[in-house]
């Protein structure tokens, strides 16, 4: 696998994890307004499950960039949750 699959493949990854942390699985805006926080708290949790798996895996095999993917999209993860 060449270096430039593996950013974009992660970066494609994480941002469709982040942006279903923020929408969950909700096709219609309306129903989306009306959901509570807490009916997306699974979709909260799922990147950042996935953020420290890529940071552990990155530690282990040494893999900076597996690594710097997993700490940045954590912290975009709490962030986010900070603000929500």
């Amino acid at each position: 696998m060449s270096p430039q699959t593996k950013v974009i493949g992660l970066l494609y990854l994480f941002v469709a994890l982040w942006f279903m942390s923020i929408f969950g699985n909700y096709g219609d805006p309306d129903l989306w307004y009306r959901a509570r926080q807490y009916q997306l708290l699974h979709w909260s949790l799922l990147p950042g499950a996935v953020a420290v798996a890529a940071i552990w895996y990155g530690l282990r095999h040494d893999d900076g960039v597996m690594r710097g993917f997993g700490l940045t999209f954590l912290f975009i993860n709490l962030y986010t949750r900070f603000f929500e």
